[in-house]
């Protein structure tokens, strides 16, 4: 045996094999179809800029799109009336989704026939146009929907039920969004912000008014918070928007106590678009 030289057994070199098919490994880019669809030449010789198969993709010269089209759902209206909210209640790893017609709120999460109008779960709405926000508490979790003409309505997981706030008038809330354990309410028409006690689903709201912090005769729109670092915790602010896009931003987590609420600032943005204008990805609402 010579120094240095590696034995081989049945003529098989392992090393030399796997240089072999390091070597051989590189990456390849498969550029958009824009080309087209091409099935008249050989695979292994085919220009990549075709594509053998186009499932719902059509090219373009800058690339590819998806193919438009609808599939019918659900129907929750015989006239054709709009459906004009969508929102959901999760719970754990189930989740029920609701839709709003005519009046009415449908569980819609299974739809055996999407060309039958299925059963409401509510009925007798002056209003489709919802604000909803979901809270856990140690009795479970609950979603709460407003909609600034009708009581609001609490969602348990299995049944609905009328909310019991006291303190105004429960009808006219038309905006809800979820702040340190806290249900918050907008009143229909102005610049009152109506709050309950931490983790509480009713009972007696508490008014907090933006009269003096916002322009005169500039009601209110929408709520929400605002985090600075893409969570939730103790350095998220509490913001409020009104109908022209003024903004009031505060800190803290009790508006009843004068330590533990300030004004951080006011702001003017361009006018909202409505009431469910915003979304909460990574670090906004």
């Amino acid at each position: 045996m010579r120094p240095g030289r590696r034995i081989q057994r049945n003529g098989f070199n392992r090393s030399a094999v796997a240089n072999q098919l390091q070597q051989q490994q590189r990456f390849v880019t498969f550029l958009a179809p824009v080309g087209g669809l091409l099935v008249n030449e050989p695979l292994a010789k085919s220009d990549r800029k075709s594509a053998r198969v186009l499932n719902n993709w059509f090219p373009t010269t800058r690339g590819a799109r998806v193919r438009g089209g609808s599939k019918l759902y659900a129907t929750l209206s015989a006239t054709g009336e709009p459906i004009e909210s969508l929102f959901s209640h999760v719970t754990g790893s189930t989740e029920t989704f609701f839709a709003a017609c005519d009046g009415d709120v449908y569980d819609i999460s299974i739809i055996t026939d999407p060309e039958a109008v299925p059963t409401a779960d509510i009925t007798g709405q002056t209003s489709d146009l919802y604000s909803t926000a979901q809270i856990g508490t140690a009795g479970g979790d609950y979603l709460v929907i407003c909609n600034g003409t009708d009581t609001p309505q609490i969602y348990d997981g299995i049944t609905w039920s009328a909310a019991s706030i006291t303190g105004v008038t429960s009808s006219t809330l038309v905006f809800v969004w979820l702040f340190a354990n806290r249900l918050f309410f907008i009143q229909k028409d102005t610049q009152k912000v109506w709050y309950l006690p931490v983790d509480s689903i009713g009972g007696a709201a508490t008014e907090f008014s933006l009269a003096g912090v916002l322009p005169t005769n500039n009601p209110l729109l929408l709520g929400g918070r605002w985090s600075y670092d893409a969570g939730d915790g103790l350095d998220d602010r509490w913001v409020v928007i009104s109908e022209t896009g003024n903004v009031a931003v505060y800190q803290g987590t009790n508006p009843s106590s004068a330590t533990d609420w300030t004004l951080v600032g006011t702001y003017d943005i361009t006018k909202p678009l409505g009431k469910n204008a915003t979304s909460r990805p990574a670090g906004i609402f």
